[in-house]
């Protein structure tokens, strides 16, 4: 179950007549101030939960504001975004619509390229392997037919086999090995929901783009007159996912995060998209899996 923590910084706000700068700091002194600071790290983390944990205690005894921006999964302040099933919403922060990976002034087929793929992503989540079991009155239950369900199953499965076969690789490129000094792969498994809403997000945001470009032509960029708007959009995909991780981060990844590495998820959602290789002539135009 998820409440909404009550804005008290916002209503000693609105509630003071100072200055904004006087306002500001003496706002967040109170918004803190059952925190209890001392010179030991356990007792300032304990003060610090403890103080969190009465909040959101506090906010049972009051209905829920679906307007309010959540205090858990992803803060103002990240570059991450996030999809809340059970409120069927997604959250977008100011933490990640900024550069590098966001530029208001850019061309559309970077910004689309870029963000647009990120919330297209958290749209498809609403789709995926979780997602498709929330009803549209916020129960979690099975509420498709048979036929519906086993032609799902198996688009998701075409994800499942095509990355358990991705060997790991560390930034260099060089092969990664587990415990056995064998070669380790991606956990298609794992990593299920996350690959469905990139190859989703990918593919809402490319229709997206396709229509504003139809009304609002982009302009090109100076000195990149050997791409087409099209390809552009793909480079900036792929950027998105810029990382780099050593062989332990890679591996740790694979094995306990729901996301692929980073490396995986640029390759496979380029893969799985037929527009990415209609736009970069490849030879073969079918996608390898495709579910929405």
């Amino acid at each position: 179950m998820y409440v909404s923590i009550p804005p008290s910084l916002d209503e000693v706000l609105m509630s003071t007549t100072q200055e904004p700068s006087a306002r500001n700091a003496t706002s967040l002194l109170k918004y803190y101030s059952p925190i209890n600071i001392t010179d030991t790290y356990f007792g300032n983390a304990l003060s610090i939960r403890q103080w969190a944990a009465t909040r959101a205690f506090d906010a049972l005894s009051r209905p829920s504001d679906d307007n309010l921006w959540l205090e858990y999964g992803v803060h103002s302040y990240v570059a991450n975004a996030r999809y809340f099933a059970n409120k069927n919403n997604i959250y977008i922060p100011a933490g990640i619509t900024q550069p590098p990976l966001y530029y208001p002034s850019a061309p559309s087929y970077l910004r689309y390229g870029s963000v647009g793929i990120i919330i297209g992503h958290e749209i498809t989540h609403g789709f995926d392997t979780n997602g498709r079991l929330w009803n549209n009155n916020d129960q979690y239950r099975n509420w498709w037919d048979n036929s519906s369900t086993a032609e799902f199953n198996t688009r998701a499965q075409c994800f499942v086999d095509q990355f358990d076969g991705i060997p790991l690789v560390d930034y260099t490129g060089k092969p990664v090995l587990d415990e056995a000094g064998e070669q380790a792969y991606v956990n298609g498994t794992l990593a299920i929901t996350e690959n469905i809403a990139d190859a989703g997000g990918l593919s809402n945001a490319w229709a997206a783009w396709r229509a504003r470009e139809a009304k609002e032509p982009s302009q090109k960029l100076p000195g990149m007159d050997e791409f087409t708007k099209e390809q552009l959009f793909f480079i900036a995909s792929g950027q998105t996912w810029c990382s780099k991780l050593s062989a332990e981060s890679v591996l740790g990844i694979t094995r306990a995060d729901v996301h692929a590495p980073p490396f995986a998820r640029a390759l496979n959602v380029a893969m799985n998209s037929g527009a990415f290789r209609e736009a970069w002539k490849c030879e073969v135009k079918e996608p390898g899996c495709e579910l929405w």
